[in-house]
């Protein structure tokens, strides 16, 4: 670790060629491949690190890639890091972090892996005035503010408010057939915001009509954790007919379980709209999710962070618009 300190060096150099800075920057975030490393990286462009979370997270991946393509177009370095073990993404984005503070890159684009524990790794970020725009899961703001942090830009989408608006869309019709609801919450990882603002949206919709979920889990945004919880809790609870997932990885191992054991009459929701999980909606097999526009996503984040760079003004939270896509509007 902290090998990005070589980054100075490279960048300030005239004589080190451009290969070179690109396979000294990829050694320093521990990945030793091009992937992670535009093509062009240049010594003389200004390097923007983006920090995601572990492989294999399709959300924010999509969101890099867009990143990346607009970097290049707009003359920019870019670098992406994340963690290949997702049970490690929190200590990998500590010591990351800890390497950025002193490469002295030109910014950071972090989707962080928990809203509290990487505070004072942001704090020694802001220190050495490298600036940083968040997406996706924002810092909490009690530890921000007893940690002295300043305001970081922020670009999100409501996420209380989307789950609220997809559950109050199902349960409705469920009403309609007079179905009597039993629902199942899988949640992401309770330690992000982000997770906890789509539970309280669902359990705020199912509240309105006086239902009670049958049972509220920590899936961590996993497919397997989907899958798992989702058969644990039908083998216990026969009648549970609804299950809200905190994102569609969870909803699509859910998805999987109900196939398998020809539960059509289950209805799961996702969050993210996912190429797989429009498919799985074309099939019937998903009732809804929630396409946040990851194109949208970068831009607004790429912009915040240029305009940082450039010492023009941010707003602190950009929310970008939502939709819900179900049977009766996807094409």
């Amino acid at each position: 670790m902290l090998l990005f300190i070589c980054i100075i060096c490279s960048s300030c150099s005239s004589n080190g060629s451009d290969k070179q800075v690109k396979s000294i920057i990829a050694e320093s975030i521990n990945k030793h491949n091009s992937e992670n490393v535009s093509d062009d990286v240049s010594t003389n462009k200004k390097t923007i690190v983006f920090v995601g979370k572990s492989e294999g997270d399709k959300f924010i991946e999509e969101i890099k890639k867009n990143i990346q393509k607009d970097c290049k177009e707009k003359g920019y370095n870019f670098i992406s890091s994340n963690s290949k073990d997702s049970n490690q993404t929190v200590k990998y984005q500590k010591q990351t972090l800890q390497e950025l503070a002193i490469s002295k890159v030109d910014g950071i684009i972090l989707a962080p892996a928990s809203s509290t524990e990487l505070v004072l790794e942001i704090k020694k970020i802001q220190e050495t005035k490298i600036p940083m725009v968040i997406i996706d899961t924002n810092i909490d703001e009690n530890e921000s503010k007893k940690n002295g942090l300043e305001k970081i830009p922020f670009v999100t989408v409501d996420n209380e408010k989307s789950v609220y608006d997809e559950t109050k869309l199902v349960i409705n019709k469920m009403i309609e057939e007079k179905k009597i609801i039993k629902p199942l919450i899988i949640c992401g990882d309770l330690n992000s915001i982000n997770a906890i603002e789509r539970k309280d949206g669902a359990i705020k919709a199912l509240a309105e009509n006086s239902i009670q979920p049958v049972s509220i889990e920590n899936g961590n945004w996993k497919i397997s954790n989907g899958y798992n919880i989702t058969k644990t809790q039908l083998q216990q609870n026969k009648d549970i007919n609804l299950i809200i997932c905190g994102n569609d990885e969870m909803a699509l191992g859910a998805n999987q379980y109900l196939q398998e054991t020809n539960r059509g009459d289950v209805a799961v929701l996702g969050f993210d709209g996912n190429p797989r999980t429009i498919e799985a909606i074309k099939k019937g097999q998903i009732k809804v999710t929630i396409k946040q526009d990851q194109k949208e996503i970068a831009k607004a984040s790429l912009q915040s962070i240029i305009n940082s760079i450039q010492g023009k003004s941010n707003s602190d939270i950009v929310n970008i618009k939502t939709d819900i896509i179900n049977s009766g509007n996807i094409h």
